[in-house]
């Protein structure tokens, strides 16, 4: 369809709702657009919560071999107390 095609299109359908400016080429590259951006953030966003996981699992690691630190620790205390 051609600009003037769009604008008559336009103009018989009225000011009745959201529809009348969906028509526009304007409106069309800029849901393009729009579906280009919400790809890069969803890409971003995977990515962050991946790193994410990642940065919990570090986490729990790390809080597990502190506790098993923790109770060689607290052996070698006991039996410190046992030999004096």
């Amino acid at each position: 369809m051609k600009k003037t095609q769009y604008k008559k299109l336009i103009f018989y359908l009225g000011n009745h709702g959201q529809m009348t400016n969906f028509f526009y080429p304007e409106r069309i590259s800029r849901r393009k657009t729009m579906r280009k951006w919400y790809t890069q953030l969803y890409d971003i966003n995977r990515d962050l919560i991946s790193g994410y996981k990642i940065r919990c699992s570090n986490h729990q690691e790390l809080m597990d071999t502190l506790k098993l630190v923790n109770q060689i620790i607290q052996k070698a205390g006991r039996l410190r107390g046992k030999v004096t």
